[in-house]
């Protein structure tokens, strides 16, 4: 099969977009905890805002893969449990004693007790909610592929808009009213997205000036609203993976890249190391932050400065971590 590199080199964006979206997010929050929203939280507040496509790309990939090709379901399944389940369990359990240790070393305190209820909610780490959320998607994936195959591309497009409705739905409400989905259900928000990335490879050719222009605009939008809703609600609604903004910019990122023929280049070369960069980043930045809480840096606290040598320091830090899990026979299969 050959490889497609406008899709490798979108996969990889959207893994390094992960990356920015996490520094970032350190300085919007730093911001808000602080009551403080000069240029710092402004410039973080913007390069979070263009960012916020990373998760939603990754999912229209997966719906691109995983719903155009029927497979056998035991193949299925045996594909769930090698890609998503073994790799869900390994890092659990990794970062939960890293997170112990970690407590103990920077905090003096070793509370397991709290570590055991966070873990409940499906997940170890922050950034591990979507190996949680992605056991759902592609344990439906072999049944919305048998159910999609016989209908035509308009019944496609309204199933896309009912199911991508039905998530903003609840996302709008989850915000609204302040509860969450039991995480085992957290996959019936994305659906929409997972059916979309099989469904816009049969749209039409669009203009990539207005494609661009619309991620843009939506990009901005996001900023400027969000800056006024945490400002007098104190809350981030346009930031979500789920609202109106970041559903029309992911669309519009996504559908120019399907739409292109790029030769392979650096980004896609880095494609089948994007998984393990998305698991292994946040290791080296946790341990960034929580030397910075104990030893303050003015240089790195300002956004100027500190996020790109976070951003480098991170990725220098990933690349050997990565390294050594790919050349092991027993580690590569968790990344």
């Amino acid at each position: 099969m050959n490889r497609n590199y406008s899709l490798d080199s979108l996969r990889s964006i959207a893994a390094l977009l992960v990356v920015i979206l996490h520094i970032a997010s350190g300085y919007v929050l730093n911001g808000i905890y602080t009551n403080n929203f000069g240029t710092d939280f402004v410039i973080a507040n913007y390069i979070n805002s263009f960012t916020r496509i990373c998760v939603p790309l990754f999912v229209l990939l997966s719906g691109r893969f995983i719903i155009e090709k029927e497979v056998p379901l035991k193949e299925a399944y045996s594909n769930l449990l090698k890609r998503i389940i073994k790799p869900l369990l390994f890092w659990n359990i990794f970062y939960f004693a890293y997170t112990l240790l970690a407590n103990r070393y920077f905090n003096g305190t070793f509370n397991l007790s709290a570590m055991l209820s966070y873990a409940t909610n499906g997940q170890c780490f922050y950034h591990l909610w979507y190996l949680t959320m992605s056991v759902g998607l592609y344990l439906l994936a072999p049944f919305l592929q048998r159910f999609l195959k016989d209908k035509s591309p308009l019944q496609i497009g309204l199933i896309v808009a009912i199911f991508l409705c039905i998530g903003m739905g609840i996302d709008f409400a989850e915000n609204r009213y302040s509860f969450k989905l039991f995480f085992a259900f957290n996959f019936v928000k994305y659906i929409g997205y997972l059916i979309a990335g099989y469904a816009l490879i049969h749209v039409r050719k669009i203009n990539r000036i207005l494609l661009l222009s619309t991620f843009t605009i939506m990009s901005i939008a996001i900023a400027k609203v969000s800056a006024i809703t945490v400002l007098h609600y104190g809350n981030l609604y346009a930031y979500d993976y789920l609202s109106p903004f970041v559903v029309i910019a992911a669309v519009s990122i996504y559908t120019l890249f399907i739409q292109q023929e790029w030769k392979e280049n650096l980004l896609s070369k880095i494609a089948p190391y994007t998984f393990a960069l998305y698991l292994i980043h946040a290791l080296p930045l946790d341990i960034i932050n929580r030397y910075l809480r104990l030893y303050p840096s003015a240089m790195m606290n300002s956004v100027l400065t500190g996020f790109i040598l976070k951003l480098l320091t991170v990725l220098v830090l990933s690349i050997p971590i990565i390294w050594v899990f790919k050349k092991s026979k027993y580690l590569k299969e968790l990344c």
